[in-house]
């Protein structure tokens, strides 16, 4: 039986499922899976540098597929370098729709509204010296520095603002991921500082306005955190309700393990 790569697309979620069957002897205890972007651009999929085979095989989840853009998979063995598994090529179709996503915590991801395409500021450690002499100065430059930039997005209930908000919390860097089309791509921002504005006058009204001023930085490290407990870990983990409430406080809180 031949070695496979699969991936499996969720559109609803850009979610991708990649399965990995590697049956020809020896089998690898161990192996690379990355992502290749139509750009070249290899990405190691997380939890998967390098990935735990049981019995030649691995499943894992990649939430930073590029959208309306072909990639294909690649696993290459740890313990048989240079033998690599290739996939099909894929495009997760976007449906117009834009994300903004915690590497770290998938289950915060979320549609988001945005109000229009950000302009861009590519700053440079520069200086321009007058020179005894000579009519014209001298620059002394560096490599100018990544975008910059505002996000500004739109909420319109009161559950958009809350899953926005929970997404920002821990000041992590995040991924923007764009339609295709849109000039901006998918990218790894940091988030300065964020106001919020009430988009009318009206206290009842749930209308929102983000202001996010956003840097473009590399891909952070790290895994992410699986789609939390069961509800059995939880029975076993807290004697009552009250308890887990005190405990965890929130729901993100159950996600990302019991106490």
């Amino acid at each position: 039986m031949a070695d496979t790569l699969t991936a499996n697309l969720f559109p609803a979620t850009t979610r991708v499922s990649v399965s990995l069957s590697w049956t020809s002897d020896p089998v690898p205890a161990t192996a690379t899976v990355e992502r290749v972007n139509a750009d070249g651009t290899v990405i190691p999929v997380r939890g998967a540098d390098p990935a735990t085979l049981v019995a030649g095989a691995w499943i894992g989840d990649d939430y930073e597929a590029p959208l309306d853009l072909s990639f294909y998979y690649q696993a290459t063995s740890t313990d048989r370098p240079g033998v690599v598994v290739t996939s099909e090529t894929y495009e997760m179709d976007s449906a117009g729709r834009t994300w903004l996503k915690h590497p770290g915590r998938p289950f915060l991801n979320t549609v988001v509204e945005v109000a229009g395409p950000p302009d861009l500021t590519r700053p440079v450690a520069q200086g321009v010296f007058e020179v005894l002499g000579r009519s014209r100065p001298v620059a002394v430059t560096m490599r100018r520095n990544s975008e910059r930039g505002e996000l500004v997005l739109n909420t319109r209930t009161d559950t958009e603002r809350v899953a926005l908000v929970g997404l920002l919390d821990d000041g992590g860097p995040l991924f923007l991921a764009a339609p295709g089309g849109y000039g901006l791509g998918s990218v790894y921002i940091a988030v300065g500082e964020v106001t919020e504005r009430r988009l009318t006058g009206l206290g009842a009204t749930q209308d929102r306005q983000f202001v996010l001023p956003f840097t473009v930085v590399d891909r952070p490290i790290g895994t992410a955190l699986a789609l939390g407990n069961s509800w059995s870990d939880v029975y076993g983990a807290y004697a009552s309700w009250s308890q887990l409430l005190a405990t965890e406080g929130t729901w993100t809180g159950v996600l990302e393990g019991v106490s």
